[in-house]
């Protein structure tokens, strides 16, 4: 090295399983990253300029992309600069946050116990530290639109990176493809007459992914089959009372439920069994265990039912619910032990346990005339908790809410989306870093992309530390 540095950090900078050296050359002004070699030895890749007079640094994976980001303080402006690591290649400066008179450290971790990273920067000039608290996490970023040749009424993954649109008055199917150039229509297949329902489809155990339609004015359910990765072709036709509501449980077996009544259908063993169900059905969430499901038989009254298979045959298994469930309507199941519920008379939502004395805690970021037509798990935190996206059909919105702890869960992350959401999808990136999410805007006739990993926001909690006067 030419130079002295001033500060140094140990990380992955592009997470090739080394440790590299970043390294702050204050003489220069610049943040210099030196990669690991397999020889032992290292070796300078990237000089990137930063502020007037730096002084301190730190690594930590701001925003949640699997790549170390860079921190800097700078004496000159009293501020702390985030430089986004662009997946190993390169540096990006975010933003800058104003801190205390002469800051000379930095230190970045969970201090307020929330699964996000906060900053704490040490100022000497004034004797305090700055705590710069992550209070608002937006994991996604949208990064286009795209017009769809009809309204959109249901989007089915049928891949990675994959996905299946259905129209409402249009008979035929588009494929669409994602990356991180946006999305393309790669293939548009003609059906029959327009679709209610879609559902995907495993045929015969040997693998191949397919589709389940419900036709609009037949009374059959269709399969169809993808001969390749642009290809569908037609396999079967059985008949079924009309169900506006199809649900692929495991491969093979298909649970067809009209949108009202209490009585649907049961596909194993290439033939349609009768079962009796408490309502009709609303939404589903599963799990290793089995299949959980609402089933609305009311205004305000819900069912839940445990779907599990015993001697191969799926049997419906009634859940006890609390007593201290509040009063309303079973919207959805959140996971294997919460449920989200609609509450009468225009109180806010709920999060309620369902353990004989669980807890309920309000839902925030949702309106008392809310719609939620999906509702999508992920894990955003990248700590084994499904955290889950719906979209607003009413309020133009897409949200995403994180647990936090086995139930408690983060306020909404709204992001604005065209015009009646009706449905959308979650598909991995790439680089396995984060992943996709779609939204079907139905007035609009659109699609719109978003991508995980986006930089925090920060709030600035000064707390003075007085130095003693000499005695």
């Amino acid at each position: 090295m030419d130079y002295a540095p001033a500060d140094v950090a140990v990380a992955d900078f592009d997470r090739d399983g080394w440790d590299d050296l970043i390294v702050l050359d204050s003489e220069h002004r610049a943040v210099r990253v030196w990669l690991a070699q397999q020889n032992g030895e290292f070796r300078e890749t990237l000089k990137q300029a930063v502020g007037r007079r730096p002084t301190a640094l730190a690594v930590q994976d701001m925003n949640a992309d699997g790549f170390p980001d860079i921190l800097v303080t700078d004496r000159s402006a009293s501020d702390m600069r985030i430089y986004l690591n662009l997946s190993g290649q390169g540096l990006d400066e975010e933003n800058s946050y104003g801190v205390g008179e002469n800051p000379v450290f930095v230190l970045s971790a969970d201090f307020t116990n929330d699964r996000r990273p906060d900053v704490v920067v040490c100022n000497a000039g004034d004797g305090s530290f700055t705590l710069l608290r992550n209070i608002y996490y937006p994991v996604l970023s949208q990064t286009g639109t795209r017009q769809l040749p009809s309204r959109p009424v249901r989007l089915v993954p049928v891949g990675e990176r994959r996905f299946v649109v259905a129209y409402e008055d249009s008979a035929f199917l588009s494929l669409m493809d994602v990356s991180e150039m946006g999305l393309r229509e790669t293939a548009r297949w003609p059906v029959p007459e327009p679709v209610v329902a879609v559902a995907p489809w495993s045929s015969d155990g040997d693998g191949a992914i397919g589709l389940w339609l419900v036709l609009k004015d037949r009374p059959v359910l269709q399969g169809w089959r993808f001969k390749d990765a642009s290809s569908l072709e037609f396999v079967r036709e059985e008949a079924v009372p009309v169900a506006e509501t199809v649900l692929d449980l495991t491969d093979g077996t298909l649970l067809a439920s009209p949108t009202r009544g209490d009585s649907g259908w049961v596909w194993q063993f290439n033939r349609w069994q009768p079962v009796r169900l408490p309502g009709w059905w609303v939404r589903s969430y599963q799990n290793d265990t089995g299949v959980w499901a609402v089933f609305e038989s009311g205004d305000l009254d819900a069912a839940l039912m445990w779907l599990t298979t015993e001697d191969s045959l799926w049997r419906w298994q009634p859940v006890p619910l609390p007593d201290n469930l509040p009063a309303g309507r079973i919207e959805a199941v959140l996971n294997a032990g919460q449920v989200l519920v609609r509450p009468a008379g225009g109180d806010e939502w709920q999060v309620q346990s369902l353990a004989a004395d669980g807890r309920s805690q309000p839902m925030n970021g949702l309106f008392a005339d809310s719609w939620l037509p999906r509702l999508v798990h992920v894990d955003a935190n990248r700590d084994g908790e499904p955290d889950w996206l719906t979209v607003d059909f009413i309020h133009n919105r897409l949200l995403l809410f994180r647990q936090l702890g086995k139930e408690s869960f983060a306020p909404a992350e709204i992001y604005q989306v065209p015009e009646a959401p009706i449905d959308l999808v979650a598909l991995p990136r790439e680089d396995a870093a984060g992943w996709f999410v779609a939204v079907a805007s139905y007035e609009t006739g659109t699609l719109t992309l978003f991508r995980s990993g986006r930089p925090p926001t920060w709030t600035a909690n000064m707390r003075q530390k007085k130095a003693k006067s000499a005695e």
